[in-house]
């Protein structure tokens, strides 16, 4: 059945092998071959308060889809350690949305902003699927779409000049407003440029919820 497993997503390519971290669950991408492993963390949310000072950077600018703030809620998040290239580290959040109203489009966004759990939020870059973003159809009820996020190993130098440290909050753009999510297992660094961020469209093993 894991071999069911269909995903749609980019990450940053580093050349050389894939880094070992602990087996707790592996599975192929349908198609691929490619192998992953993951050790499974979940967290329950609801939407956060915007009580946090945001950073004078500026917002995600708004993506045309038609999903909105008031129809999206965020479920359970379950964050995935998967094999990165060698030197570095990957945590791949799936987060659950409730979709309380009509089916909607979801826009891929350029830029998300990411905070530390008591630090102003920062806008960073996001790469766009292989499709080159194209949007895509979230129906009524429960849906699912994942975050990744790469960064060194304490060995190796930092992508950026200025990396963000120990991110736990995230803010996804919508047509109107915004969702945010709270991950169970903190980014040790993310940079707004180059960008280590992906987001995509997520389809979970038939049965299961993630």
């Amino acid at each position: 059945m894991a071999s069911r497993r269909r995903l749609l997503w980019v990450a940053v390519v580093v050349a050389g092998a894939l880094a070992v971290l602990v087996p707790v669950e592996t599975w192929a991408l349908a198609g691929t071959g490619e192998q992953h492993t993951a050790e499974v963390r979940s967290h329950s949310l609801s939407h956060l308060p915007s009580d946090t000072p945001v950073s004078a950077s500026p917002s995600p600018s708004l993506p045309k889809g038609t999903c909105t703030e008031s129809q999206l809620t965020v479920g359970k998040v379950t964050s995935l350690t998967e094999l990165a290239p060698l030197g570095m580290q990957r945590l791949f959040p799936i987060i659950r949305l409730q979709n309380s109203g009509e089916a909607c489009t979801f826009q891929f966004p350029k830029l998300l902003e990411v905070a530390s759990d008591t630090g102003p939020y920062r806008a960073v870059d996001v790469d766009l699927p292989r499709n080159g973003g194209v949007p895509f159809h979230v129906p009524a009820g429960r849906s699912y779409i994942a975050i990744s996020e790469m960064w060194p190993m304490p060995s190796q130098p930092s992508l950026c000049s200025d990396p963000i440290t120990d991110v736990t909050r995230v803010r996804i753009p919508l047509a109107a407003g915004t969702i945010q999510v709270h991950l169970p297992a903190a980014w040790v660094s993310v940079c707004a440029s180059p960008s280590t961020t992906a987001i995509m469209e997520y389809h979970p093993v038939p049965g299961t919820d993630f």
